[in-house]
């Protein structure tokens, strides 16, 4: 009796550090970043790339957005700017498509949507691993395994600034089901909540696809290099660009024409860029040194893809409310004493619309974009391509 009595309990010794239970439940315990790591990277294995699936965003207790992928379609609903839309792949192209509109050619959006869950992982929940160990922050885990579900509960803490940050991750069959982020910055708790689903579709509504590129023409460029377009500006602040594989984009208008102009990195000048510490902050002055010599490869006029003034006249007088039934997506607003300003998007195209406050809105109480958009528009503009349309070819 004393030999069986003494086996029990050195295997339970032997099995302190991984567990030892009479229900079948067992546990790893990390200290430190590597070990930590360790567990992180398994338990989080694949979740970037699952499709079919459903993620669920909650912040501070309310739902902020739900993405869905389902192959190469992808929905998007965002819930605090009530914006819902569509992105997918049909005949080898991708599209944009807001509920109710037309599908128009995308490329960035789609490609930046396919890793919604992979940043949102790397945010809030595995990034902070991949930092070098830095003084001052401990790190601990406990992985709790019973049956068919498994927690993964991660602390990562710095005593000196009283911060703290608490992820616990849960799976049931394999797969992972919620992760919780609590943010603790002394008094100040922030928490994101991700829940996943996997038995989820998606059914793409009946639409058109609206070939913008019809509205696009290649012309010769207004300018010969980055160089001679800045010359043309106030402040170079002012140049805003995008780097769209081994191509720098960027928009000009020049004598009421709208231009998207396009050059070439070489692979030396695109390495460069790419070595780049973007924390840096002396990281837009090194950009802009290898940039401000590229020379414009081509150039589109995309003016013709924007509503002429006198259509856009049409809107004023009448409630803001009349853009969004002819398709205009709300893209934000500001709000000031008497007046507030509304921003919408239609065919990636960008316009700003003045309001008169609609009659009775208490601008210190809770409303949303629609509760602005009974105002009546005083004026209406395009300001400029949404980012989304690019490149335009």
């Amino acid at each position: 009796m004393r030999k069986n009595r003494w086996v029990l309990m050195m295997i339970c010794f032997l099995l302190f550090f991984t567990g030892c239970s009479t229900s079948g439940e067992k546990t790893v315990k990390t200290e430190g970043l590597k070990e930590t790591k360790v567990l992180v990277d398994e338990f989080y294995e694949g979740l970037a790339d699952s499709d079919p699936v459903r993620m669920t965003t909650t912040m501070s207790g309310t739902v902020s957005t739900i993405f869905t992928r389902d192959g190469e379609k992808m929905y998007i609903q965002d819930l605090l700017n009530n914006a819902n839309y569509y992105l997918f792949k049909e005949n080898g192209k991708t599209y944009y498509m807001a509920e109710g509109g037309d599908a128009t050619k995308e490329d960035v959006m789609y490609d930046f949507s396919l890793e919604s869950i992979r940043m949102a992982l790397s945010l809030f929940v595995t990034g902070v691993f991949e930092i070098e160990d830095e003084a001052g922050l401990t790190y601990a885990g406990i992985r709790t395994d019973r049956d068919d579900s498994s927690v993964l509960e991660t602390t990562v803490r710095s005593e000196e600034e009283n911060a703290e940050v608490k992820t616990t991750g849960t799976k049931e069959n394999g797969k992972v089901r919620n992760i919780t982020v609590q943010m603790t910055s002394g008094d100040n708790v922030t928490e994101i909540v991700y829940d996943f689903e996997y038995d989820v579709k998606i059914d793409l509504p009946e639409h058109t696809i609206k070939d913008m590129s019809q509205y696009y023409h290649h012309v010769d460029s207004p300018y010969a290099t980055v160089g001679d377009f800045l010359a043309t500006l106030e402040d170079e602040n002012d140049f805003h660009y995008m780097v769209y594989g081994d191509e720098v984009l960027t928009l000009a208008e020049v004598d009421g024409r709208h231009y998207q102009l396009v050059a070439k990195l070489t692979e030396e000048e695109y390495a460069s860029l790419e070595a780049l510490d973007f924390s840096d902050e002396d990281y837009d002055k090194k950009a802009m040194e290898i940039v401000r010599g590229l020379s414009f490869t081509d150039c589109v006029d995309f003016t013709d893809a924007i509503m002429s003034q006198d259509e856009l006249d049409t809107y004023v007088g009448k409630k803001a409310t009349a853009l969004l039934e002819d398709g205009f997506e709300s893209s934000g607003y500001g709000v000031w004493e008497d007046g507030a300003s509304l921003s919408f998007t239609k065919d990636d195209m960008e316009y700003e619309a003045q309001i008169a406050l609609p009659e009775g809105l208490d601008t210190e109480s809770d409303f949303e974009f629609e509760d602005l958009a009974e105002g009546e528009v005083l004026s209406i503009r395009f300001t400029d391509a949404s980012f989304s349309a690019m490149p335009m070819e």
